[in-house]
């Protein structure tokens, strides 16, 4: 990151052998989540001691990992191909690089012949690494050659199977895993460029984004990335770093002006963030922040919707002709999970009020916020918490 140095832990392994949830060789420096069994065919049972691993040097036996597979090509939505996930996130401070990803594998006549790793570092674009199965109901050793997938941010890894023939059954597990162990190795880094803040402004000319930071040195340039859902973004523009001498204390504000949609045209919420990359290529990403574009002029109702991960809070900015009384905040299941009286939770800034709602201890998803003014209630506007 910029101005990062940074101080290497020995290589780790997480090892997996289904028995429990929780893999061995866990390090406080890192948080790794259950395994997931993605785009199952039906409700298979995830584990169970049916066909124990076998066959291969340090097989396990006992419990394993199913999924039923859908036949057919790669596809990475719902339906789509089958897959176990995981998700490891290095703490504050720290990133985490996977060196390699191994397992024992079986699969059916209908399972899978093709395994691949994908991640999240690509958005599951492209493969880090593909291989054949042989799926003959014989259990085999999979093993990729040696990665350099590295994050300051959560890496979601899944373990797609694909291209399986012939008629797949629902419920019934066509593919098979066990001893699962990901080599990985921990890094402790100073803190990336400090983000001061990242905030939208739809116009009718187009959506302005403004940011500002600190502590720039071997800064190369911003990455602005749009989303219409707030996983998958794609890049929008490139900003040069400032020119001005960068030193730890030098603040930098940047701004740009995406032409590309305008509340005239584009009738949509839409998820902004800025990827800063270093001169030596490590990066790191902003907050994310949301932009309401409805087709009326932008003064009059536009707000603007930021995430604050460090204070685990939601800010949203409205106009300041608009006095708001309340926030709410529902779920993906339309379900209130926090309310907040704002008479005592905003900032006046020149143009603008900024008010917040808590969101600590909030599962990682979209949300849907609500803004009650003395007059009326907004539509729920999404915002990612992460």
């Amino acid at each position: 990151m910029a101005g990062s140095s940074f101080f290497l832990w020995g290589q780790q392994s997480l090892y997996w052998d289904m028995q429990q949830p929780a893999p061995e060789g866990m390090v406080s420096q890192l948080q790794v989540s259950s395994l997931v069994q993605g785009n199952n065919f039906g409700s298979t049972s995830f584990y169970s001691v049916f066909s124990a691993s076998q066959l291969y040097p340090g097989a396990s036996g006992a419990n394993n990992a199913g999924v039923a597979a859908r036949t057919g090509a790669f596809t990475v939505g719902q339906p789509g191909s089958a897959y176990i996930g995981v998700t490891i996130t290095p703490v504050s401070g720290f990133r985490v690089r996977v060196l390699s990803v191994a397992f024992g594998s079986r699969s059916t006549a209908s399972g899978p012949a093709r395994w691949g790793l994908y991640a999240s570092t690509n958005q599951f674009a492209s493969p880090y690494h593909a291989a054949v199965l042989q799926p003959n109901s014989t259990w085999s050793w999979q093993q990729s050659p040696a990665l350099s997938l590295q994050s300051a941010q959560p890496i979601e890894l899944r373990i797609y199977g694909y291209e399986g023939t012939g008629t797949a059954a629902i419920n019934i597990a066509n593919w098979r895993i066990d001893d699962l162990t990901i080599q990985y190795q921990v890094e402790a880094i100073t803190l990336p460029v400090r983000w001061l803040y990242v905030r939208s402004q739809p116009t009718q000319r187009g959506v302005y984004l403004h940011w500002a930071t600190m502590n720039e040195v071997n800064n190369k340039e911003f990455k602005v990335e749009r989303s219409k859902d707030g996983f998958l973004f794609e890049p929008v523009a490139t900003v040069n770093a400032s020119a001005i001498t960068q030193s730890e204390l030098q603040k930098n504000s940047y701004v740009f002006l995406d032409t590309t949609v305008s509340a005239t045209t584009f009738n949509r919420n839409l998820f902004y963030r800025i990827k800063q990359i270093d001169l030596d290529g490590a990066f790191s990403f902003s907050a994310i922040t949301t932009v309401s574009i409805d087709g009326r002029p932008a003064a009059s109702n536009t707000h603007q919707l930021y995430y604050d991960p460090q204070n685990k809070e939601v800010q949203v900015s409205m106009a300041s002709n608009i006095v708001c009384r309340q926030l709410l905040l529902y779920n993906a299941r339309g379900q209130l999970v926090r309310k907040s009286d704002l008479s005592t939770h905003s900032i006046q800034a020149a143009s603008s009020h900024v008010y917040r709602i808590g969101a600590g201890d909030l599962c990682v998803g979209i949300y849907y916020l609500v803004v009650v003014t003395s007059t009326q209630r907004s539509k729920g506007v999404p915002v990612r918490i992460y």
